[in-house]
């Protein structure tokens, strides 16, 4: 291990330090070299037939591979191949485009592909079990950015002549660590850390444990600058994240700008907790799926009302799959809450990007009073009469209206008072008016199941990605504090 030395931390399990640990988990996740020369072999495949194709059509194309392959920052059985074509910049984006992904068809070929998105388009496979990525860029100047991609070979460069083979082998370790306990991963599904980020954690803080050490120390606003472009004020001043890491390529640009707060805390809890209770459950941690009985249990014991919205036909980019669903959870639990007057007590939603999806949504109680106060005008204001006349004898009116303090109050009847109700009268009748993603609105539109408690059993069971997911909902408790002495 480089940097300072690993504190002798115990685990309660084993009596294992956390060196012990670490070097366990890097003999597990190192990548061997019967690995190494199989991707190396499928990469120079991929690489010529894409050279061939590129002559053939006469194009000016460099291509080259990058990311965590380039820079042997990748875990075992955890690679993607990322190879790019770096297109010149008198090309037109509308040309970038659309010739890259015919150039990445032709090469993956006959495999089947799948359409990501960056800032643009890009195709990815899966050949011998590797993830393969083939992605456009401009050939540009440092700085001189014409597309979300144009960075990628200058932080591989970066990377390369700064990491030594015994610190990749500490960002193995931070990697491994952040995919444990679920902050890895900058895409809109996660918003946590990139493997870009995570390598100039390791730049900094030199070893796996000394990150650990620095980030359990973290609050309020961290800072990270390496090449030391600004003065801390200064970063403040521009960039608004609780955590700015500056890009070394490029002083414009936050890296840990994708980072949410939850995922920031997530971060800085589990490496507190690590150092107190080292084990490798941060590192490997089991995702336990509950019996038919105790998932029963669990949902009974909770005394509270879940219920589950399953959707189908959202067969669409991840990227855009994710801010489609996160913004219809929030639009929903709004609507419950503001309009329907429950209490909201938690929230998810899976999907395994196949165009299906489940919301599950738990509530203090899925019934409610069923009528509710409307506070109307003051008793002076001219309004008191429009109000009066409107809710007086009114066959919506429980009672009243009567005057408390100096206002007039009203109690109304509640259409529905059945949180289930609601929802089935919302996506049917009103679907338009909650503020839903337009995809989830359509795929709502064609159809979905509604389940409440127990009723998801046959999903659950014969889902194990859903299980896993739920089983974590229901718990309520990070996957790697489950292991620890504290839990």
């Amino acid at each position: 291990m480089t940097g300072k030395s690993v504190i002798p931390m115990k685990t309660e399990r084993t009596g294992a330090t956390a060196e012990d640990i670490c070097r366990k988990i890097l003999s597990i996740i190192e990548p061997s070299e019967e690995e190494r020369e199989k991707i190396q072999c499928l990469t120079c495949k991929l690489q010529g037939r894409i050279a061939e194709i590129v002559r053939d059509k006469g194009l000016d194309i460099e291509v080259s591979v990058e990311g965590s392959f380039a820079k042997g920052t990748w875990v075992r059985e955890e690679v993607d191949v990322d190879i790019f074509l770096f297109f010149p910049t008198i090309v037109k984006r509308e040309d970038f485009e659309n010739l890259s992904l015919e150039i990445a068809e032709k090469a993956l070929a006959p495999n089947e592909t799948r359409r990501r998105y960056a800032e643009h388009p890009y195709l990815e496979a899966v050949i011998e079990d590797v993830r393969v990525n083939i992605v456009p860029a401009y050939r540009v100047q440092r700085g001189h950015w014409r597309s979300a991609t144009d960075r990628t070979p200058f932080h591989t460069q970066y990377v390369k002549e700064k990491l030594g083979a015994e610190k990749r082998r500490e960002v193995l370790l931070l990697k491994k660590f952040m995919k444990g306990i679920g902050v890895y991963g900058a895409e809109i599904r996660v918003g946590g850390f990139s493997g870009y980020l995570s390598e100039i954690l390791i730049l900094k803080h030199q070893s796996f444990m000394d990150t650990m050490r620095s980030v359990a120390e973290w609050n309020g606003k961290a800072i990270i600058d390496l090449e030391r472009y600004y003065e801390s004020d200064e970063v403040s001043r521009l960039f608004p994240e609780p955590l700015v890491v500056i890009d070394p390529v490029d002083r414009q640009r936050n890296v840990a700008s994708a980072v949410t707060l939850e995922k920031l805390s997530e971060f800085i809890a589990a490496c507190r907790e690590f150092l107190r209770h080292p084990h490798e459950g941060f590192f490997l941690p089991e995702k336990e799926v509950l019996s038919q009985d105790r998932l029963l249990q669990a949902l009974e014991k909770r005394g509270t009302y879940v219920f589950f919205i399953i959707v189908n036909g959202l067969s669409i980019t991840p990227d855009v799959l994710w801010g489609q669903l996160y913004k219809s959870l929030k639009a929903t639990c709004r609507f419950l809450t503001e309009e329907g007057g429950f209490d909201v007590l938690r929230s998810t939603v899976w999907s395994e990007e196949q165009g299906e999806a489940v919301f599950c949504i738990e509530l203090e109680s899925g019934i409610i009073s069923r009528t509710k106060e409307r506070i109307g005008p003051f008793v002076w204001s001219d309004e008191s009469i429009s109000f009066i006349e409107k809710y007086l004898r009114a066959p919506a009116t429980a009672y009243g209206p009567w005057i408390r303090g100096d206002r007039w109050m009203v109690r109304v009847k509640r259409d529905s008072y059945s949180a289930a109700d609601l929802v089935r009268e919302e996506l049917g009748d009103n679907l338009d008016n909650i503020g839903l993603g337009s995809k989830v609105r359509a795929a709502l539109r064609a159809g979905y199941l509604l389940m409440v408690k127990e009723e998801i059993l046959p999903f659950y069971l014969k889902n194990k990605s859903f299980a896993r997911h739920l089983t974590g909902f229901l718990e309520g408790v990070p996957v790697w504090l489950r292991g620890s002495k504290a839990a």
